[in-house]
């Protein structure tokens, strides 16, 4: 119950974080891994996608990518971001 309150407000606030600094990766990934953590992953992707185009070699983006690729059942952009994390 702790974390869906967590969640509850964890939202509105990264939101407002994006909102005053666009072009941060921190709250750029940190939006990507909260749609994710909420079942969400499809509105995880863009999130993420803006955060690598930001830091291409970001591991803990790329590892969160994947995860979120592999929920949605792509297994091929799953193993390109698990490939890219290890390069």
């Amino acid at each position: 119950m702790r974390e869906h309150l967590a969640v509850g407000v964890a939202g509105p606030l990264a939101r407002r974080a994006r909102q005053l600094d666009p072009a941060s990766l921190s709250i750029e990934r940190s939006m990507g891994w909260l749609y994710y953590y909420t079942g969400q992953p499809a509105r995880a992707l863009p999130h993420l996608e803006r955060a690598l185009i930001m830091n291409p070699e970001t591991i803990e983006t790329l590892a969160i990518l994947a995860a979120a690729r592999l929920r949605l059942g792509d297994l091929a952009g799953a193993e390109q971001a698990v490939q890219d994390a290890l390069a």
